[in-house]
């Protein structure tokens, strides 16, 4: 059962009502921008490119549910010929027989890879060694996430997807094997990633997947990726070259919101992120009204502290940082936050509002969707809905709003 945002058991109806489920059109008044082509999954479960400023409402390909308004930050996929992985950008180990260099992909065309292992010893694919040319630069103290697709044709589960060496090429270590990573032979495509931290720098970087599968077991893979952060994003196909998939924007004017209230207000959003948040400095947010500076703005976001937060800045000094709940990555969470002079409160998935009574609202002028008006703070997932009101809801109502 999918969960909503229950808009309607506010006492003041809704000013602004988004939803993102089972719908693909974008309310007149939001401006959707993304510099680029990127992909996203249709409501028949196959992946689709989406033109450069066309917003990507995103399904789960095995499910078929929808999952929302997809906002994600910019990605470079430094694999080249990601959907050709028997081509000459790869090699592969003489004990991995190629049965099907056409296969059907998650993107519907006839480019999937199907292998079997005559033996367990030199079963492997690889981005650089044995006679490949894919090999990637890699910067130290950096961290890059590597991913797949993948889809047991016959055979047991086993072997590894991921054997990664040092930087320097020095060392190889196994970091995931495919068991390990949730692939079971139930004839579904699963993306299977790991984070992998750079220790040296190094210009010509390779590591293998697809490798010590035994004798006789079948895989179909597809898709590989390489982008610098801790965890995957939607998949950027490549040829020759790396791809950069430019960042998602979403924003709406205030004064295209009738009724809209400057001195009080309540937001109610629904969203959802796969991935922890990372690193200390960033936070993933689902929603701003500011006014496109970092002094100005009330945010309701996921932070590194596996928190949710309702942040509340004017002027450039903080007024109210309520942690509502926890963030748990893959759930959909509902916050609702309410504002006033010296009235500040929020509540996650219908638990108690949590208050804090001292602070002033700050001016703002837009609403900004899965990002921040400033720049940066990108969800790096799902919008599910989001709803404004004009008042600040009594605590009772943001409680009932999320549960």
């Amino acid at each position: 059962m999918l969960h909503s945002l229950r808009a309607g058991l506010a006492s003041s109806p809704a000013v602004l009502d988004l939803p993102f489920l089972g719908t693909e059109t974008l309310d007149s008044r939001l401006t959707f921008t993304r510099a680029s082509a990127g992909t996203r999954f249709d409501v028949a479960g196959v992946l689709r490119t989406a033109a450069v400023n066309a917003p990507r409402f995103d399904y789960d390909p095995t499910t078929k549910a929808p999952r929302g308004l997809l906002i994600e930050e910019a990605r470079t996929n430094f694999a080249r010929g990601s959907g050709d992985l028997g081509g000459a950008f790869y090699g592969k180990g003489p004990s991995v027989t190629v049965i099907n260099a056409t296969a059907a992909a998650p993107d519907g065309t006839g480019t999937a890879l199907r292998l079997q292992s005559t033996q367990q010893p030199n079963c492997y694919l690889t981005t650089g060694a044995a006679g490949g040319t894919n090999n990637l630069s890699v910067v130290a103290g950096r961290t890059y996430a590597a991913s797949f697709y993948v889809r047991v044709v016959s055979g047991p589960v086993a072997g590894n997807a991921f054997n990664m060496p040092k930087s320097d090429g020095s060392t190889r270590t196994v970091v995931a094997s495919f068991a390990s990573l949730g692939v079971v032979a139930d004839g579904l495509w699963r993306r299977v990633a790991v984070p992998w931290y750079a220790d040296t720098t190094n210009a010509s970087y390779a590591f293998f997947f697809f490798e010590s599968v035994p004798a006789g077991t079948v895989y179909e893979i597809w898709g590989l990726q390489f982008e610098e952060g801790t965890f995957p994003t939607s998949y950027i196909p490549t040829t020759t070259a790396a791809v950069t998939r430019a960042a998602d924007a979403c924003s709406m004017p205030l004064a295209s919101v009738p009724g809209w209230n400057e001195s009080e207000g309540t937001a109610a959003v629904e969203f959802q992120r796969s991935a922890a948040v990372p690193a200390a400095s960033v936070l993933a947010t689902a929603f701003e009204v500011g006014d496109g500076s970092y002094s100005n703005r009330i945010l309701g976001l996921a932070t590194t502290a596996a928190a949710v937060r309702l942040d509340v800045t004017t002027g450039g000094a903080s007024q109210a940082a309520i942690s509502a709940g926890a963030f748990s990555p893959g759930a959909p969470h509902r916050l609702a936050g309410g504002w006033k002079a010296s009235d500040f409160a929020a509540s996650l998935n219908g638990a108690t509002a949590v208050t804090d009574a001292a602070g002033t609202v700050p001016a703002v002028t837009n609403l900004y969707l899965g990002c921040q008006g400033g720049g940066g703070g990108c969800l790096n997932g799902h919008i599910r809905r989001l709803a404004l009101y004009n008042r600040r809801l009594p605590n009772e109502q943001l409680q009932a709003l999320t549960a």
